[in-house]
């Protein structure tokens, strides 16, 4: 018996936010909200931002962040305006390019080693169970109701 992609989302979804949006919230990365906004599952995939790499091993030191990503992340966290998140940004630019972000320093983070945890793969499984118990009484019924016809 097979389990479709279709039937698989709907888990995906569930795992997104019961675990990771939790998570990503606990490291109090949340500045835009762009980031919970827009993960999301296809499928039997989980899908984000390309800056996760980012948020997940942190930012290396050597070159420059782009400027308008701090800009927008300096007016969400500290609650300024373009004008001033413009004269902000380059301090925070150039500190990023010597230091690394604060997550790179402290040797990134967990946020998606929890998709491979036992707590997440027992959640999956155990919903997939659901799935295939459902299909296999549906098939019971449906082959007794043909056999005693």
């Amino acid at each position: 018996m097979e389990i479709t992609a279709q039937e698989i989302e709907p888990i995906i979804w569930e795992v997104i936010n019961i675990y990771l949006i939790p998570a990503f919230r606990g490291f109090d990365m949340n500045a835009t909200g762009e980031w919970i906004d827009t993960v999301e599952a296809r499928g039997d995939e989980i899908w984000g931002q390309p800056y996760t790499e980012q948020l997940v091993y942190g930012r290396k030191p050597g070159k420059f962040p782009p400027k308008e990503p701090i800009v927008q992340w300096a007016m969400a966290k500290f609650g300024v305006g373009r004008d001033e998140a413009e004269k902000i940004q380059y301090p925070i630019r150039k500190k990023i390019a010597e230091e690394g972000t604060k997550w790179y320093q402290e040797g990134g983070t967990n946020l998606l080693e929890l998709l491979d945890s036992n707590q997440v793969k027992d959640y999956i499984n155990g919903r997939l169970q659901e799935i295939l118990t459902k299909k296999v009484q549906m098939n019971l019924v449906r082959y007794t109701k043909l056999a005693f016809r």
